[in-house]
């Protein structure tokens, strides 16, 4: 097995792989081209010099508070359904945390196809949000509707900001680009996308992007996203006034979404859902670009155990001081021991190193250590609201 850049060579092998692996059958819609894009690396097993699977690394940033951080997109793993099983597709996703390492992407994510493929090569969980199905007539009819407009120019930069202010109260959500601005807002399927906008004050506080879907009941707000109670009212309110075409308004939401000050009722469905897979890349580096508060001091040794990433393996001497954290190898004995997947979900945020213990996915051999830890990585709500 060869594993090397997949190029425009390869063009037709990678297209008949996608073919059968996204699009039953189907011709894939993309050319040459795509292997000249900069934001994205492609790499492929190889077998008698043929292409056999691939594998695609997006280079995205995550928002994680205030800061952004470097992270790798896991996405296009697939493979020659003759040679499935040979073990070329998690060849190519164990030589990915190599390439991450080396691009200086610390952090991973992707959506998996099955959680348990995926947790064998250290990624996790990494928090939970919501699917909720409302039928628009049950939705109050409110004056803050009132407040709400349609944007029809200038979309991304009258919504972007609020995007961002929404995303810093959570870890792991996307730092979006113009371009990947520009798919959210596209039409899909030949069905266009409306925008709405609540403004109060002069000052923007939500907004909504509606479609309908397949279905013809179904109206879908790909983003519902309001930084008041108010601007979620007034968005809502703008949804109902489409009950003369649609019955139920779906969305995606985080777990700490306030739709239950709103509405509660037996008809509300929530569906709660994985909110993707998270993985520390380079555990070092991970751990350095925390900025903790300046006045939190402390130091704790953490053993880590990372089959796939042999540069995160060991026993780490982790100091906290002056809102700066250094790492470095150690010989000493640990005070906490954990897996590469529960020190990423402890990164994240959720679940919580508390949770991880009663859960007893860490050992704890020094409580003022384990508390250290604690206060480096704080419960945090986390939501990743892209797929890819």
């Amino acid at each position: 097995m060869e594993i090397r850049p997949i190029t425009a060579d390869d063009y037709e092998a990678h297209r008949h792989i996608v073919s059968l692996a996204f699009a039953r059958g189907k011709t894939p819609e993309f050319t040459a081209e795509v292997y000249e894009q900069t934001d994205r690396t492609r790499i492929g097993a190889f077998e008698h010099g043929r292409l056999q699977a691939t594998l695609c690394i997006r280079d995205f940033q995550y928002i994680f508070g205030e800061h952004r951080r470097p992270c790798g997109g896991i996405a296009g793993v697939a493979s020659d359904p003759a040679m499935r099983g040979r073990g070329f597709a998690g060849a190519l996703v164990k030589r990915s945390l190599e390439v991450m390492r080396d691009s200086g992407q610390y952090l991973s994510s992707l959506w998996p196809f099955d959680f348990r493929y995926y947790r064998a090569y250290g990624w996790e969980w990494t928090g939970e949000g919501r699917s909720i199905t409302i039928p628009l007539e049950l939705l109050p009819p409110t004056r803050e509707a009132d407040h709400v407009e349609g944007v029809y120019e200038n979309i991304e930069a009258s919504i972007a900001p609020v995007y961002e202010r929404k995303a810093e109260r959570f870890n792991g959500m996307l730092a979006r680009t113009p371009k990947q601005w520009e798919n959210h807002l596209a039409p899909v399927d030949g069905r266009r996308r409306s925008v709405y906008v609540y403004r109060r004050d002069g000052q923007v506080e939500g907004y909504s992007v509606l479609r309908y879907g397949e279905k013809e009941e179904e109206l879908l707000a790909d983003e519902l996203i309001a930084l008041t109670r108010r601007a979620y009212a007034g968005l809502l309110g703008v949804a109902r006034r489409h009950a003369m075409t649609a019955k139920k308004l779906k969305f995606a939401a985080p777990l700490n979404d306030d739709l239950p000050s709103i509405i509660t009722h037996w008809d509300v469905e929530t569906k709660l859902e994985p909110a993707g897979m998270g993985r520390i890349v380079d555990v070092r580096t991970a751990l350095q670009s925390l900025r903790p508060a300046i006045e939190r001091r402390g130091e704790v040794n953490v053993a880590i155990t990372d089959e796939h990433a042999p540069w995160n393996q060991c026993t780490w001497r982790i100091a906290t001081d002056d809102g700066q954290v250094e790492v470095e190898r150690t010989d000493r004995e640990s005070g906490v021991a954990l897996d590469i997947q529960a020190l990423t979900q402890a990164y994240w945020g959720c679940p919580s190193l508390q949770d991880l213990r009663r859960w007893d996915r860490l050992e704890v051999r020094s409580e003022s250590q384990f508390e250290a830890l604690s206060g480096l990585l704080p419960p945090t709500p986390v939501w990743l609201h892209d797929d890819f």
